[in-house]
């Protein structure tokens, strides 16, 4: 029940991420927070970092570049950022 009222924060404002418990974030939450707002990248857990959630992350928001693992990094994303 707590997960979902959280889950339903980061759909409405995905930087509410920062808000979210660590040991409470999952996945899919982080998921919705960056298809939301790119910035929410920097408060997803370097665990649940995929390419394709950095993708959206930069192409949403560029600066979250930053926040890109650097096994991620390519040299369209720093374009695109």
């Amino acid at each position: 029940m707590i997960k979902m009222k959280y889950l339903k924060m980061v759909r409405n404002y995905g930087e509410a991420l920062r808000c979210v418990p660590k040991k409470l974030r999952t996945p899919e939450m982080c998921w919705e927070a960056i298809k939301n707002d790119g910035r929410a990248l920097e408060y997803v857990p370097e665990k649940f970092r995929t390419s394709e959630m950095c993708w959206a992350a930069v192409k949403s928001y560029g600066f979250a570049l930053e926040y890109v693992p650097e096994k991620y990094i390519t040299f369209e994303m720093c374009l695109l950022a």
